[in-house]
């Protein structure tokens, strides 16, 4: 089990990236709607 350590911590140094991209692109969809909205109305 210690030698599949590294493997782990490289799969969550993936999954934060993922992470961080998809709450980027989530604050930037949530910043965006509003403005669509307000444009279309």
């Amino acid at each position: 089990m210690r030698c599949e350590g590294w493997a782990n911590d490289e799969v969550l140094e993936g999954s934060e990236k993922i992470l961080s991209a998809v709450f980027h692109m989530g604050l930037w969809y949530v910043s965006m709607v509003p403005i669509a909205c307000a444009s279309c109305l």
